[in-house]
């Protein structure tokens, strides 16, 4: 992974054989980042991605392998019980261009991922709501 800052931005590279969600988190714990937008595009060989259940207040997770396109990943950095918090969301394609998606786990990439943080200088925290057991906005 490589990265510059540019005045309220961060230009991120992750590289073949990095995780997104393992090197995005390593990055925000470096930069001491609590807050944040999340937008990227690049390429994968695994993905899995998570479908939260708020009946069940687990998420079902899914492994897709084989050459695929990530069309967006969007997403958003906070902190909660003091500690860097990434929420992210992808959508991906393989050969077939059929266009799937969820809350994203992993995604090893495969060519390269181009992603930008855009940093807001606000702390946001969140906390677990027991209605629905997500981790939520404290605003």
């Amino acid at each position: 992974m490589k990265y510059r800052e540019y005045y309220d931005n961060i230009l991120v590279r992750i590289d073949r054989g990095e995780d997104v969600v393992e090197k995005l988190l390593e990055l925000v714990e470096k930069l001491q980042l609590k807050n944040g937008s999340i937008s990227g595009i690049g390429a994968s060989d695994n993905i899995t991605v998570g479908l939260y259940s708020v009946d069940k207040k687990e998420y079902a997770k899914k492994t897709f392998t084989g050459e695929m396109e990530i069309t967006s990943i969007l997403g958003n950095i906070s902190t909660m019980n003091d500690k860097p918090y990434v929420h992210m969301h992808i959508a991906f394609a393989g050969d077939d261009l059929v266009v799937h998606g969820g809350h994203l786990n992993q995604a090893i990439i495969s060519g390269t991922c181009e992603i930008i943080i855009n940093k807001i200088d606000e702390k946001v925290d969140r906390f677990r709501d027991e209605v629905t057991g997500i981790n939520i906005y404290d605003i």
